[in-house]
C-alpha cells in the first residue's frame, strides 16, 4: 500500500480430515461372528460328507456295473466250458486284486493315523522337555524348540545363561562339606536353584563352616 502497511495475506484454511471412528463390537455383533463362523464350518462338513458320500455311491455303482457285466458275460458263454473256466478264472483274479487293493487302502490309513501319532507324541515330549529345561535355566522356551533334542536344549541353555552345574553339597560324618568349603565360599553359593533337600545341606555346611 501507498503508506507502506504490507496488505494482509489472505489466509489459507486447512482441511478438516474426518476421523474414522473406530468400529466397536457389542456382544451381538461377538455372537453374530462365532455363529457364522460356525455355520461355515458346519457347511464346509456338510459338503465334505455330502462328498464323501456321492464317493462312496459312485463306488457301489461301479461295483454293480461290474457284477452285471459279469454275469452277462458268464451267460453269453455259458454253453462254452473252456471259455467259461478262463473266464470265471479271470474273474477270480479281478476281485482277489481288488480286496487286496481295499487292504492296502485301509493299511495306508492306518500306518498314516500311526505316523501322525507318532510325530504328535514327538513333538509332546520336545514341548515337555523344553519346559523343564527352561524352567531350571530361565530362558525362553521357543528358544529352545528350535533345537532338535533334548541335549542339544541343555547346551543352548547352557550357552544363554552361562550357568555353570550346580555343586551339590555333602555333609560328611564329621560335619565338615564336601571338597572344605570355605565360609565365605559358602556364603557365595546360591540357594535359590537348589532343592530342598541340597539347601538343608548347605545349611549344615554353613553350621560346621562357622
Amino acid at each position: 500500500m501507498a503508506d507502506g502497511t504490507e496488505k494482509p495475506k489472505d489466509e489459507v484454511s486447512t482441511p478438516e480430515v474426518e476421523q474414522e471412528t473406530p468400529k466397536t463390537f457389542t456382544q451381538v455383533d461377538i455372537d453374530k461372528i462365532r455363529n457364522d463362523a460356525s455355520a461355515e464350518v458346519g457347511r464346509a462338513t456338510k459338503a465334505a460328507k455330502d462328498a464323501a458320500n456321492m464317493a462312496q455311491k459312485a463306488n457301489d455303482r461301479t461295483n454293480k456295473y461290474i457284477e452285471q457285466s459279469r454275469v452277462a458275460e458268464l451267460e453269453l458263454h455259458k454253453d462254452e466250458p473252456s471259455t467259461l473256466s478262463v473266464i470265471r478264472a479271470t474273474h477270480a483274479k479281478e476281485e482277489l486284486e481288488d480286496k487286496l487293493a481295499a487292504k492296502e487302502a485301509e493299511l495306508s490309513a492306518v500306518n498314516q493315523t500311526m505316523e501322525t501319532l507318532k510325530a504328535e507324541t514327538a513333538q509332546s515330549t520336545k514341548e515337555r522337555n523344553a519346559r523343564e529345561i527352561s524352567d531350571r535355566y530361565q530362558v525362553d522356551v521357543e528358544d529352545l524348540l528350535l533345537t532338535e533334542n533334548k541335549e542339544a536344549m541343555e547346551k543352548l541353555a547352557h550357552k544363554l545363561t552361562k550357568v555353570e552345574p550346580k555343586e551339590v553339597l555333602r555333609v560328611d560324618p564329621g560335619g565338615g562339606t564336601g571338597g572344605n568349603k570355605s565360609l565365605e565360599t559358602l556364603l557365595k553359593v546360591n540357594v535359590n536353584k537348589m532343592s530342598y533337600q541340597e539347601v538343608l545341606e548347605h545349611q549344615e555346611a554353613l553350621k560346621s563352616a562357622m
